[in-house]
């Protein structure tokens, strides 16, 4: 309850300090942005990847989404000595309210996924037509190295391995394309088969 208190009336100061001073403002984003870069490389140093942190740590339970509280127990657990308030506006800033989710610690991997899509609709004309063309020996389940090859055929270089963890929730090495675009996995596949590929995915 402290810390909240605390965090409110810090982001309250500082919003009236901000419009005091513009260049208060540039340095109270400086400042959130190098806590949330520092907390960042401390998630990957330990765990490889911001994506497998969040998945082993700061959300092991699966719920898809922390609070500021667990944040603070997280980095209290890696012992993180950098200011945990400014973390959590920066997750803020990239969208999260009272919870964050995945997308605000990493928003690189939600950007790898609009790229992704984008690339497909402009070498086939639309998602649903390069699902059609995805080799896959068991569509619509993928494996790393399908996906890999695939990303090389549509143009994307850039992330794709990052994307692959993203979507790859269960860190089994395949992924599913309705995890990808649900609308156009159903337009392929059909509704019924898209989700015996989750349940089987989840065993």
């Amino acid at each position: 309850p402290t810390r909240s208190v605390d965090r409110a009336t810090k982001a309250s100061l500082a919003h009236k300090m901000s419009k005091l001073d513009p260049a208060l403002e540039e340095a109270a984003v400086r400042f959130r942005r190098q806590n949330a870069d520092k907390f960042r490389t401390l998630l990957r140093h330990k765990f490889g990847s911001t994506i497998t942190a969040w998945r082993r740590l700061l959300d092991k339970d699966g719920l898809g989404e922390i609070t500021f509280q667990r944040l603070c127990d997280c980095a209290e657990t890696l012992g993180f000595d950098g200011d945990v308030d400014g973390v959590w506006e920066e997750l803020s800033a990239n969208g999260a309210g009272d919870l964050a989710r995945l997308r605000h610690l990493e928003p690189a991997a939600p950007q790898a996924v609009k790229d992704f899509k984008k690339a497909c609709q402009t070498r086939f004309g639309s998602v649903a037509e390069a699902f059609r063309e995805i080799q896959a020996k068991e569509k619509p389940l993928v494996s790393k190295d399908e996906f890999i090859r695939f990303c090389h055929e549509v143009g994307v270089s850039a992330c794709r391995h990052l994307l692959f963890e993203f979507l790859d929730v269960r860190g089994a090495g395949s992924m599913l394309l309705c995890f990808l675009d649900r609308r156009a996995s159903e337009e392929v596949f059909g509704e019924d088969a898209d989700e015996a590929a989750v349940d089987a995915y989840k065993l």
